[in-house]
């Protein structure tokens, strides 16, 4: 009782060939009606085309990225009001203090520039947590960004919190909003060459869920 197609270039500013699989699909739809066919149910909408195609929205749209808050590519409008309903965030566990010139992590590559306090962070990239996130990364902690020190290990990471009033059992934002915080995933997929879906669908098995209603 329905029917229905996909994108493939939808989040993109070119939509020449968007608009080459609609009419492929219009046509198909013509025939369906000559051969009074009953469709109930007729989509092929995406959050990208959502934005950048509304007119095309049929009776059904699937929209995903747009559920999560985030949009699909810098490509798209993006004046659509949306807010992060996804937050992703890891556990302090461990403090210490270190002096300037220490190595930090796998590799040595990260050195503390100063005298400064390490905040080891229950996350890794078994839990989604991207391991090239290191380079220029950063986590949100009431209200302030503190940069991440060293590669990303398999369960868990590293932060230079410097001289900040951190302490043990701290939760930091790795990605999303809360009420000191605000981590766009479109920002970190943009960062590391990636996207916004491999983020938001990495989040490992053992990562705990709390849903809010």
């Amino acid at each position: 009782e329905g029917i229905y197609s996909h994108y493939a270039t939808a989040d993109e500013g070119e939509l020449s060939y968007a608009e080459y699989q609609l009419e492929q699909f219009n046509q198909v739809l013509q025939v369906a009606e000559e051969l009074d066919l009953k469709i109930k149910h007729i989509h092929f909408s995406n959050s990208g085309t959502v934005l950048n195609m509304p007119q095309t929205s049929f009776n059904l749209v699937r929209v995903g990225m747009l559920l999560y808050g985030a949009f699909p590519s810098d490509e798209v409008p993006t004046n659509m009001r949306i807010k992060p309903v996804m937050e992703f965030k890891g556990p302090v566990v461990t403090l210490r203090e270190v002096p300037a010139g220490t190595k930090v992590s796998y590799g040595g590559v990260w050195e503390a520039p100063q005298d400064t306090i390490i905040g080891v962070i229950q996350a890794g990239f078994a839990d989604g947590f991207p391991r090239s996130w290191y380079v220029d990364g950063y986590i949100g902690l009431r209200g302030k960004n503190y940069p991440i020190a060293g590669r990303v290990c398999m369960d868990q990471f590293m932060v230079d919190f410097g001289g900040a009033d951190v302490r043990v059992g701290d939760e930091v934002l790795i990605f999303g909003q809360n009420n000191t915080d605000t981590i766009h995933v479109e920002d970190i997929a943009q960062a590391i060459d990636s996207t916004s879906y491999v983020l938001l669908t990495a989040i490992g098995g053992r990562t705990e869920r709390i849903f809010i209603n």
